[in-house]
């Protein structure tokens, strides 16, 4: 961990490190000057990770997490609507309107309808509708299944 010929800057505050790794935890056992302290590293399961990226607003590294981990169908369209509205609310609704195209077939139309009945975003809300539609009609449905 430390070459014994290398000096570090640090070594006022840490003058020795060891790490050990033992049942998925990595501990690290610390001295300074003023004391010895050791600190438990746990790896995060997968919804506490998919969560932590969210709540930081890391939507498109969820969506890929949660791809690449087979999460279902259905989160995998949470995490696009979250996303959706995060950059509704930032007024990038071009953006956000391909987001809300993911949750189709997972969520109610209505939301995201709702979201651009303005009339200045009819022009996104046109976009999303047509997505719709067709997404409705390659998949058999009709888009009266879909109560507003």
């Amino acid at each position: 961990f430390f070459s014994s010929r290398r000096r570090h800057t640090r070594s006022s505050l840490v003058s020795w490190a060891r790490r050990c790794v033992q049942e998925s935890a990595i501990y690290l056992l610390l001295k300074s000057a003023a004391s010895k302290t050791m600190q438990t590293l746990r790896e995060k399961n997968n919804i506490e990770k998919l969560d932590m990226f969210v709540k930081k607003k890391h939507f498109d590294v969820a969506y890929t997490f949660a791809k690449n981990e087979k999460f279902s169908e259905e989160l995998l369209a949470d995490i696009s609507c979250h996303y959706g509205d995060f950059l509704h609310s930032k007024q990038l609704y071009k953006e956000a309107v391909e987001k809300y195209r993911n949750t189709i077939g997972q969520h109610n139309p209505s939301y995201v309808i709702q979201k651009f009945l303005d009339v200045q975003r009819l022009d996104n809300l046109t976009d999303y509708l047509e997505t719709l539609s067709k997404q409705s009609q390659e998949q058999g449905n009709m888009l009266e299944e879909h109560k507003y």
